[in-house]
């Protein structure tokens, strides 16, 4: 009976056959937006999306991820009307981290399936921020807004933030499954 090659020995080879159709990461990217940007909107599959003020009043969008599984995940933004859209949805198994920095006035919208999404917004603007499975905190300009909130299973947390649909900028926050918190300062 012939003699069958010990597993060790044939790990080295279908790694070698896999590993062709496998990628795991993707790499780091950065963008900039000096021209008059109106609104900055990002959706991703898995990982954090962080807004920050802008230090220098450019937009400017910093991507760390990849994945793994058969598809690399490069995303690229684009500009449309004045709003940038950087769409990083990618599935289950790929993800990344994706940190925007935001000049006073520039509306804001972030999706994510699960993860953190974390907004200090330098002055009144819009706001979008969702996560199916996660925590949404916010940290924006104190005083009224119109709030759309929503949370399924998790706790909401508001201060220092009060709710009036005639106020000219709006919040909408969700979180599916999580906390959700914004804090006026």
């Amino acid at each position: 009976m012939p003699r069958l090659a010990p597993l060790p020995r044939l790990l080295p080879l279908l790694a070698a056959a896999l590993l062709p159709a496998c990628h795991i990461g993707g790499g780091d990217r950065s963008w900039s937006f000096p021209d008059q940007v109106d609104g900055v909107d990002v959706r991703l599959s898995n990982g954090s999306i962080t807004a920050l003020p802008a230090p220098d009043g450019i937009v400017r969008i910093d991507w760390s991820g990849g994945g793994l599984g058969n598809q690399k995940i490069h995303p690229d933004p684009v500009v449309t009307d004045g709003v940038v859209w950087l769409d990083a949805l990618c599935g289950a198994t790929c993800g990344g981290d994706i940190t925007v920095w935001l000049p006073p006035g520039v509306d804001f919208s972030a999706q994510l399936d699960k993860g953190d999404v974390a907004v200090e917004l330098p002055a009144r603007a819009d706001l979008r921020a969702c996560a199916a499975m996660g925590s949404v905190w916010l940290e924006v300009p104190a005083g009224a807004w119109d709030l759309q909130v929503d949370v399924g299973v998790g706790e909401l947390w508001v201060e220092g933030v009060n709710h009036d649909p005639t106020s000219p900028e709006r919040i909408e926050a969700c979180v599916a499954t999580g906390d959700l918190e914004i804090l006026g300062t």
